[in-house]
């Protein structure tokens, strides 16, 4: 019997960087042992994305259709524990964000939205793994473990784009345009 894929949830940024590629459906479906799904919270960022001129080809309905179809279905204590989490998670990552700024005298002082800390706290809490490129998630996401002492699991999107070539769902020139996109 084979094993339940492990969810990813995949934040804004690595579901665009994604949706360049033509592959649909991208979420929902398995991947080399995980299941790519989103968080309600992340899909209306990306449908707000989608109002910008640039990024207006987020809002085809063959997209709207597969995020809505692919975010995580929770109960209410699951989110009342992801919601709780979040505020001790911002803060705990803001202030060390902040430390990181000071240290490396960094010209622009990054912080961690809500939406943000809802996705690492929901992977806290679901055990699942989290796909980002926002260097500021995946700085505070490296300080959490799961309960049982294993670190948080991290993809950027471009180890997410070569698990869909590795699966063969799109081939090596796909995964390059995808990149340079």
């Amino acid at each position: 019997m084979n094993a339940a894929p492990q969810l990813v949830l995949i934040d804004t940024n690595c579901l665009v960087r994604a949706y360049f590629s033509p592959l649909r459906p991208i979420l929902g479906r398995p991947v080399a042992g995980y299941e790519l799904k989103t968080l309600n919270g992340l899909a209306a960022e990306l449908k707000n994305l989608a109002k910008r001129p640039d990024l207006a080809w987020l809002s085809d309905q063959v997209i709207v259709n597969e995020v809505d179809a692919a975010t995580v279905t929770l109960t209410k204590a699951q989110r009342q524990a992801i919601d709780q989490d979040a505020l001790e998670i911002q803060k705990v990552g803001n202030a060390a964000l902040y430390e990181d700024y000071r240290d490396r005298k960094l010209k622009v002082r990054r912080a961690l939205t809500l939406a943000d800390s809802k996705a690492l706290a929901a992977c806290l809490e679901l055990n699942a793994a989290l796909s980002t490129d926002e260097w500021p998630l995946r700085l505070v996401s490296e300080m959490y473990d799961y309960d049982n002492g294993d670190s948080v699991r991290l993809f950027s999107s471009v180890e997410l784009i070569a698990l869909l070539e590795h699966e063969g769902l799109i081939n090596r020139e796909t995964r390059i345009r995808t990149y340079a996109d």
